[in-house]
């Protein structure tokens, strides 16, 4: 019983949250609460697996996989990940690398150094299942050659932004060479090497201590939870959003 949990930035405060799109300020979490489910965590008896982990085994017993998604700077997630002897994987969107308020090429180098994962999340953070084929495929080759060439190693990961994705996609990612790909699809992780599609759960803002410790006491529940509104969203999202025609 393995979970993988889908951050995207730490900030020092809730005052800073104030830098972000306005539909990003829910998944920005405090340093204050991402340290406070770390602790919960290992409270409850749950142990971290490392990037490395979750590629060469399967996924142990009541253990977390703690990634990362977007390319804005997240400092604040190095330096509690730091602390805690922990590191995760870090989706970053590549074309956004060296952009104000955003990580700079020496520091997707210096994660990638510190024994963080460094994965893809497209060029920009365009929706996949909106894109023509020619455009879905060139954010799948092109940001994953442009963050090797960033950080000199294999890109082995891919993630969705905000979690849209469709069967072009996958079948897309697997001809680019990457080894899993995380979604936002509410479920138990299973090892990246043993599913390609990999779940995930979000942790937002409002995620306190006490639901996140409430969650992972039961986590059965929360995800069949998680899980049948998740279905809903995705059903509404396949009549509303269709990619434009391949000629695009």
């Amino acid at each position: 019983m393995a979970i993988c949990l889908m951050y995207h930035n730490i900030i020092a405060a809730d005052a800073q949250g104030s830098h972000f799109f306005r539909e990003h300020r829910p998944y920005v979490v405090t340093t204050r609460l991402f340290e406070s489910h770390i602790a919960a965590a290992r409270e409850a008896g749950w142990a971290f697996l490392s990037p490395l982990d979750a590629v060469r085994a399967k996924a142990q017993d009541k253990a977390l996989l703690l990634t990362f998604d977007d390319s804005w700077e997240n400092l604040q997630a190095e330096t509690v990940l730091s602390a805690a002897q922990l590191s995760g994987i870090f989706f970053l969107n590549s074309a956004l690398i060296g952009q104000r308020q955003m990580l700079a090429r020496a520091d997707v180098r210096r994660m990638c150094d510190a024994g963080h994962e460094i994965g893809s999340h497209g060029l920009t953070h365009d929706f996949f299942s909106t894109m023509s084929t020619q455009q879905l495929r060139r954010a799948l080759f092109d940001s994953k050659a442009s963050l090797e060439d960033m950080t000199g190693r294999e890109v082995s990961f891919l993630s969705a932004p905000g979690g849209r994705y469709d069967r072009r996609a996958v079948e897309l990612a697997q001809e680019a060479g990457y080894s899993a790909f995380f979604v936002s699809r509410p479920g138990f992780f299973h090892g990246a090497r043993d599913t390609f599609v990999v779940n995930r759960i979000c942790i937002t803002a409002d995620i306190t201590e006490k639901r996140f410790t409430r969650f992972i006491d039961r986590p059965a529940t929360g995800i069949a939870y998680r899980h049948a509104f998740y279905k809903c969203a995705r059903l509404w999202r396949r009549l509303v959003e269709r990619p434009p025609g391949d000629a695009a």
